[in-house]
């Protein structure tokens, strides 16, 4: 009974790995690629993510990025595929937001996570970090980021 059971969950579990690795959306041609140690290291100190031209508009928003995951699942580069308003600093608040999510949070698929494997073998995440104002304030992790 417990082999069945062991077998159908590595079923399930490559089946989930096959349909993200099979999720691989094409970046946008001029997305600008971020090194990931470089720029976590400029906003190590920073406790405060919405751009501020967004907050003093009281707006919400939300980015979509796609990084490169090293062997240990940290970031190595990520790329903004889109934020929403555009112009306002979302993509680059979710890239610090990305700075401070535990590394485990890149390994998750689920509604803001989808990972995947490039046609070159590099491990990627695509992950949709939003913006609110007031409310709670979860971990960075888990997709969500108010002030």
């Amino acid at each position: 009974m417990l082999r069945s059971c062991l077998f159908a969950a590595f079923a399930l579990a490559c089946i989930a790995v096959a349909n993200a690795q099979d999720v691989a959306p094409p970046l946008p041609a001029d997305a600008r690629v971020y090194d990931m140690g470089r720029l976590c290291a400029r906003s190590a100190n920073q406790t405060r993510f919405f751009p501020p031209r967004a907050m003093a508009q009281t707006l919400p928003g939300e980015a979509m990025i796609d990084c490169v995951l090293n062997d240990d699942s940290t970031l190595h580069t990520c790329q903004i595929v889109h934020e929403t308003p555009s112009g306002y600093g979302f993509g680059e608040a979710a890239l610090r937001v990305a700075c401070r999510a535990r590394t485990s949070a890149w390994e998750a698929t689920d509604a803001n996570n989808t990972p995947y494997v490039d046609e070159n073998g590099q491990r990627h995440v695509r992950s949709t970090i939003r913006f609110r104002i007031g409310g709670e304030s979860p971990a960075p992790s888990h997709g969500n980021m108010n002030n």
